[in-house]
């Protein structure tokens, strides 16, 4: 961030200072870096054409009965309860769902849940401006007991006062800098917070810029984000995300 006035103006993303761990990031480091793996994994080739990942592998089951789903079908391939298909009065009995569908359904979700992460609206300036000027008068403060306390001893040296008097004033002015450069010192911490949280933020929704750009469900990704999908009848599924506090999004 570079400050002159009372303008704010962004410094280039080269120049930009991260401290690595200093808050808690809005979507998790390891998450981070495992979609980021799963958009380049997707690009790879093979022969020309993109290699058909099981992204969902180990991870649907029934909502009704809570197996797991058994993978069938050669070319059309499709998610169907073994359970439910040989128990007629069971409400997922002969219930299936085209894998194709499934991973849209699931890359959608993920998308929107990324997004709710990112929906937070850039510092527009104002806050992290009015933290810097803060500092600036914290810092002139400091300066000016500084000199005061070097003009004390002058006058000590000088024999302008005595060193009992010297001490008390002295005592008064280091209790005095201790309390400001608390101060000051909160102040720059606070700043690098703002900074920081900021540069997550733009990390974070380049990220899902790129997800939408992948267009698809990979492996890596889900492995980051689901625990487990419950699908029921009517196509509708539920997420049981990894992430703590996990919410749901039902498909249509």
């Amino acid at each position: 961030m570079h400050t002159r006035g009372h303008h704010v103006r962004m410094k280039d993303e080269s120049e930009w200072f991260r401290i690595p761990d200093h808050h808690p990031a809005i979507v998790g480091r390891e998450l981070y870096e495992k979609a980021n793996a799963s958009i380049q994994r997707r690009r790879k080739r093979k022969n020309g054409t993109v290699q058909h990942e099981y992204p969902l592998r180990k991870k649907v089951f029934c909502g009704c009965c809570r197996h797991a789903l058994k993978r069938t079908g050669q070319k059309n391939r499709y998610f169907r309860c073994a359970h439910g298909g040989i128990h007629q009065s069971k409400p997922c009995f002969g219930m299936r769902i085209a894998e194709g569908n499934l991973e849209d359904k699931v890359y959608n979700a993920i998308v929107m849940r990324i997004d709710k992460f990112t929906s937070d609206p850039p510092d527009d300036g104002e806050e992290l401006q009015s933290g810097l000027n803060e500092q600036s008068e914290y810092e002139a403060r400091i300066a000016e007991y500084r000199e005061r306390k070097r003009q004390l001893y002058e006058r000590y040296a000088m024999r302008e006062i005595t060193l009992d008097a010297y001490k008390a004033d002295k005592a008064v002015m280091d209790r005095e800098l201790d309390r400001l450069q608390n101060i000051y010192t909160t102040l720059c911490e606070e700043s690098e917070k703002r900074r920081s949280l900021e540069s997550e933020r733009t990390e974070h929704r380049r990220l899902a810029e790129d997800m939408r750009n992948a267009d698809t469900l990979t492996g890596p990704l889900a492995d980051a984000m689901i625990e487990r999908v419950y699908c029921f009848p009517e196509n509708r599924i539920e997420i049981e995300w990894k992430e703590r506090n996990a919410g749901t999004i039902q498909g249509q």
